[in-house]
């Protein structure tokens, strides 16, 4: 069973943000399918490497379908004409023969052109066509023209075999702003080509995914960016590594107080955190604007908007082995209210907890002890959880219950 279906697009000899991407961003596990849409090698200085990393995935049992670009196609064409060798390296070949340590395409070892060799020019999967450029769509077949596969740049189609379908395609690269506007728009057409190899112009030079099913779209600092967007902000923010998992935890408390007059201590005692843990969260949140000058009062808007649409990039979780625990994300309250979880348990792990489910790692690890002793810090807790590893449909009833009890805050 595929969990999440993701894609990511133009690679381009991007090393360290597709390992970034891959392990810190997406968590990517083994019962995810991720598409890649081509464009492995060129411009970029590691195109060995994520080569490397992309057929390393595979043989350790990692569901990955890598699709050819236009770029790995300029390569092969290189090998036999020297024509095309030179159009290859005016566009971007004369790296990836640095990053191999060679001179000539010929000297590549066999295993990287078998592989190159060996890619698919399209996925179908679900209602989603994946592709590295677009289709051909005035003929009857329009996945019979390869060439328009790896250089097509259209942006509607007509074609009667595409009715219904979602193109998801990179090659032309756009802004990550754009980039988002088109997913939320809920069109047919998704670019995800935001070119990491750009990163002098403004907006562009970020390695972008999208989880498909869900529409969670995953961006290399883009939350950073949206965030801390002044650079006294962006100075303090290094200086305390910026924001941790339990800041959110304590902001969570602090909600549920209902009422300002509490100390640090409190906070500390109630939530097994130190004493002086609690004052660098507070200075963190300070730092962040998501809490006043004076940090007692949380900043309800800009926390319910970082809750909402950076969290889950920010701390991201994937559901584990199943445990014994207390239940969390949509198979608590007060999700579970509103739509029932059957088998598909979620939960904080806990030796203690009554029930079973696949494990949830929690914000902080006394949460799974003390959640109980609160109602609303744990309606809270398992809002935000079920911000971060919902289905959209139950991530938008939590949106809905989180902002119903914020405002009461």
């Amino acid at each position: 069973m595929i969990i999440r279906l993701i894609s990511i697009r133009d690679i381009h000899g991007c090393y360290k943000e597709l390992c970034i991407l891959i392990e810190d961003r997406l968590k990517l596990t083994q019962h995810d399918k991720l598409v890649l849409l081509g464009d492995y090698i060129d411009r970029g200085s590691q195109s060995k490497e994520v080569l490397d990393y992309i057929m390393q995935l595979i043989s350790d049992g990692f569901n990955i379908v890598p699709l050819i670009g236009n770029h790995e196609e300029q390569l092969l064409k290189a090998l036999t004409d020297s024509k095309q060798k030179d159009t290859w390296n005016y566009n971007g070949g004369d790296t990836t023969l640095q990053s191999f340590g060679v001179n000539e395409p010929d000297e590549f070892d066999t295993i990287y052109i078998d592989f190159i060799k060996s890619l698919k020019y399209y996925h179908i999967e679900d209602d989603f066509i994946f592709v590295h450029a677009g289709l051909n769509d005035n003929i009857i077949n329009p996945f019979e023209d390869t060439h328009q596969l790896l250089w097509s740049r259209k942006s509607t189609y007509n074609n009667p075999v595409l009715l219904g379908k979602t193109i998801i395609h990179g090659h032309t690269p756009i802004t990550v702003e754009n980039c988002e506007k088109i997913i939320v728009s809920n069109t047919n057409i998704i670019n995800l080509d935001t070119d990491c190899m750009y990163k002098e112009k403004q907006g562009y030079g970020k390695l972008s995914a999208l989880d498909i099913y869900n529409k969670f779209f995953f961006s290399l600092n883009i939350i950073y960016l949206q965030f801390a967007n002044r650079e006294s902000k962006i100075h303090d923010m290094k200086k305390h590594n910026g924001m941790r998992p339990q800041d959110i935890v304590v902001l969570l408390k602090i909600i549920a107080l209902e009422h300002d007059d509490w100390y640090n201590s409190d906070l500390a005692q109630s939530l097994k955190i130190s004493p002086s843990e609690i004052s660098e969260v507070l200075n963190r949140c300070k730092v962040a604007g998501l809490i006043d000058s004076k940090k007692r009062k949380v900043n309800i808007n800009s926390f319910f908007e970082f809750l909402c649409y950076g969290l889950r990039y920010v701390f991201p979780t994937q559901p584990g082995a199943i445990v014994k625990g207390v239940p969390t994300a949509h198979s608590a309250p007060p999700i579970s209210e509103h739509i029932s979880s059957g088998n598909h348990i979620y939960v904080w792990a806990n030796a203690k907890g009554t029930h079973r489910g696949q494990a949830i790692e929690p914000l902080f690890k006394s949460i799974p002890r003390i959640v109980l002793d609160d109602k609303l810090f744990y309606e809270l807790l398992a809002l935000v959880d079920t911000i971060r590893v919902g289905r959209v449909r139950e991530v938008n009833i939590a949106k809905e219950e989180l902002e119903k009890r914020l405002k009461h805050a």
